[in-house]
C-alpha cells in the first residue's frame, strides 16, 4: 500500500500539445499535488517524424521521441523520489 501516492505523484494533471509543423510536436505535462508540500512533476516531449513520404503522398509515421521527466513519479517503484530523466527511442504509435 502507498498511502501518500497522491501527496508525490499529484491530484491534478495537464497537459499541452503543440503540432508545430508536419513533421515536429511538441507537448508539456504538469502534474501537482495540490497541497502545501508542492510536490509534482514536468514532463516534456519532442516527436520528429523520420524516414520519407510513403508512396500515397502521406508522412513516415516512424518517429524519434524525446522525454525529459523532473519530479515525482516516474515509476511507481520511485514514486516518492524526486528524479531527472532523459529519455530517447521510436515511437511506433501511428502504426
Amino acid at each position: 500500500d502507498n498511502p501518500d501516492i497522491s501527496d508525490m505523484i499529484g491530484r491534478a494533471e495537464l497537459t499541452g500539445t503543440w503540432y508545430v509543423n508536419k513533421t515536429n510536436t511538441l507537448a508539456m505535462t504538469l502534474r501537482h499535488a495540490l497541497r502545501s508540500s508542492a510536490r509534482g512533476s514536468v514532463r516534456l516531449e519532442w516527436l520528429r517524424t523520420i524516414g520519407s513520404a510513403r508512396a500515397n503522398g502521406e508522412p513516415s509515421r516512424l518517429r524519434f521521441h524525446t522525454q525529459l521527466f523532473s519530479g515525482y513519479g516516474d515509476s511507481l517503484l520511485d514514486y516518492n523520489r524526486k528524479r531527472t530523466v532523459l529519455s530517447l527511442g521510436l515511437s511506433l504509435v501511428d502504426f
